[in-house]
């Protein structure tokens, strides 16, 4: 996966954390004669906003292309599939509204976050070779 690629898919991932938390917010969000209206629900609301800025943070720290900005990166993924997985824990056992487009959204942000994790993890490696030599 290229860099860009990588920093592209962590924004996005970002910015979706940024919606799903708005939404749980019970905030509308308008897209032209399109309205979404949230719900509101903070126990999801609260912990989205946090790792969308997690997930932001580890994007600029990406994209300043250093070891330390791996790291962290790598770091900030991480701590975001834990966060979805524990988001789908509550959706499964029932402590969570469970509806079509909330186990979707886990799934696919999901599935997201771990490519971006193979990505950064195969950065990772080569950075630590290169540096160990």
């Amino acid at each position: 996966m290229s860099h860009r690629l990588i920093a592209c898919s962590m924004a996005l991932a970002a910015v979706t954390f940024g919606i799903a938390s708005a939404l749980h917010f019970d905030i509308r969000i308008t897209i032209g004669s399109m309205v979404i209206q949230g719900e509101s629900f903070r126990g999801a609301a609260v912990p989205e906003a946090v790792i969308g800025a997690v997930v932001a943070a580890g994007t600029v720290a990406w994209i300043s292309r250093t070891h330390a900005g791996v790291i962290l990166a790598l770091s900030a993924t991480v701590f975001a599939i834990l966060g979805v997985i524990l988001g789908l824990y509550e959706i499964t056992r029932g402590g969570a509204v469970r509806t079509t487009v909330d186990i979707v959204y886990h799934v696919s942000v999901l599935a997201l976050l771990l490519v971006i994790l193979y990505g950064v993890s195969t950065t990772f490696r080569a950075s630590r070779r290169s540096n160990s030599s």
